[in-house]
């Protein structure tokens, strides 16, 4: 019975991060953009950095773990290539780069980190 009760809180917790995912990237995005434009001082990018974090923290407390593979050997299991590249310097089925980072909670991959593998 305890096992059945743990089985279908994941569930839940599985399928309300899959839900909240395209929020959290959009947050992403948010972030990188205020990055990329000197970090943004004012009081909009310190509110969408604060939110974000919030998120994130979430998630974490939640047992959900956000993973970005660059640098690893690609693994079908946890990554989805979007793209192969041959890249001067990287090893053949290297992530070398992540367009989007997988999720998972404990072993289990909820989305698989969008990747770009060296060819």
């Amino acid at each position: 019975m305890a096992r059945e009760a743990a089985a279908a809180q994941k569930r839940g917790v599985v399928k309300l991060v899959r839900e909240l995912l395209p929020a959290v990237d959009n947050l992403d995005r948010a972030v990188d953009a205020i990055a990329a434009n000197g970090g943004g001082g004012d009081e909009l990018a310190s509110g969408i950095k604060l939110v974000h974090a919030e998120v994130i923290a979430a998630l974490n407390r939640a047992g959900v773990e956000r993973f970005s593979p660059e640098g690893e050997r690609f693994d079908p299991e946890r990554h989805e290539a979007v793209a192969q590249l041959q890249v001067q310097g990287a090893e053949s089925g290297t992530v070398v780069e992540v367009y989007q980072r997988g999720y998972r909670l404990g072993d289990s991959v909820i989305r698989p980190a969008r990747v770009v593998v060296a060819g």
